[in-house]
């Protein structure tokens, strides 16, 4: 599949923070490793962003697209090939972690194992000189904020892995950076304590009002969390948006196809206004700045679909191959031979009216709000 280009994308939010306190600008970065063997590679290639303050904002990809080398970037683990990076106006170039205005959560929480939860949150302010009245105050506010008040003299091995990432959140938290860096902090977790943090780290931003810059592979985990999501593929942004922004309207292939269930249609230009879809006919959409007889993608996500056994407001016929129960839906996979789509719909069938079984013959209703387009 082809990656776009970084100026090939329209991409939300990327002017740099027109009307908003910025809390970090990247400008033109890249990043080259080379291997004993001189072989580069380029880990990220012409990376513009902007994160706004007192947001939670995500970096999204498949594994290998860069989204953790830029997080390293930003806290000073690593140093840029080439661009800048400034945080609150203030340049970073050749600045260690330590004289950075950040501070970093990894996936594995690191806690010290030899010193109680509220020691491993102290420890920070101790290496910072604090004096002991004030590290006492503030470990007692993060462990309050935390939820642990009552486990702060257990040591590491006596806590849960829920429990074990509050400590490093308030470890963190500690010194009062201007920025959180949080590198798939959730990824160790069981699903349901995953999804009880992501609740917990949303309300933790919200409480703080510290810029959280979260990384992660999981679509579902950045769309609950974040204000604004940046989705990478090969060293390069593809589009940032609000959650709803890059689900509804992503602006290319991969985008479509990484967050959440996709189908694509293949299809023709063959007026303005419509669109031939091969062996289904012709359907009325938006087109934008394609021409007649380009060819494009009509992208539509799965629960935006109908099935009737009429064909008086669809395309098809399709033939149902096979159905899934999902518990609060269930998707048919349909086939024509050339088009393959999946619809959801409700549980007990069309908004609990008709259900389908394989074998069955059905037609597809497009909805034209809820059509993308995809130039190809």
């Amino acid at each position: 599949m082809e990656i776009a280009s970084t100026s090939d994308v329209a991409s939300s939010g990327t002017t740099p923070c027109e009307g908003t306190s910025c809390a970090a600008h990247l400008g033109n970065i890249c990043k080259i490793y080379t291997d004993g063997s001189g072989m580069a590679h380029t880990a990220l290639d012409s990376v513009d962003l902007d994160i706004y303050e007192n947001e939670f904002f995500t970096l999204l990809g498949p594994s290998g697209c860069g989204k953790t080398t830029l997080l390293r970037l930003m806290g000073g683990f690593e140093q840029p090939t080439g661009g800048s990076i400034s945080i609150f106006d203030r340049e970073m170039a050749g600045q260690p972690p330590e004289d950075r205005p950040v501070n970093t959560v990894f996936q594995h929480y690191a806690l010290f194992p030899h010193l109680s939860v509220r020691r491993n949150i102290g420890f920070s302010l101790e290496m910072l000189g604090r004096d002991r009245q004030e590290i006492s105050q503030v470990t007692a506010r993060m462990l309050t904020l935390v939820g642990l008040e009552a486990l702060a003299d257990r040591m590491p091995d006596q806590l849960s892995g829920g429990q074990k990432q509050r400590v490093a959140l308030a470890r963190a938290l500690a010194p009062q950076p201007k920025i959180l860096l949080l590198d798939e902090p959730l990824s160790a977790l069981d699903l349901k304590l995953r999804q009880k943090m992501r609740l917990e780290l949303k309300a933790l931003q919200r409480e703080t009002g510290i810029t959280f810059v979260f990384v992660t592979h999981d679509q579902e985990e950045a769309l609950a969390m974040s204000d604004r999501v940046a989705v990478l593929a090969e060293g390069r942004i593809q589009q940032v948006g609000t959650p709803e922004e890059i689900y509804e309207a992503p602006v290319n292939r991969f985008v479509a196809d990484f967050i959440g269930g996709s189908n694509m249609l293949e299809a023709q230009v063959s007026a303005a206004g419509t669109v031939r879809l091969e062996t289904l006919g012709d359907l009325a959409v938006e087109t934008g700045a394609a021409r007649v007889g380009d060819r494009i993608t009509l992208c539509i996500r799965p629960e935006r679909l109908t099935l009737s056994q009429s064909n008086a407001t669809g395309i098809g016929p399709f033939r149902v191959m096979d159905r899934t129960y999902l518990g609060n839906a269930v998707a048919f996979h349909l086939s024509t031979g050339d088009h393959a789509i999946t619809a959801h719909l409700p549980r007990g069938g069309q908004r609990g009216q008709q259900d389908f079984n394989p074998g069955d013959a059905v037609f597809a209703k497009l909805e034209p709000d809820a059509l993308r387009v995809l130039t190809t």
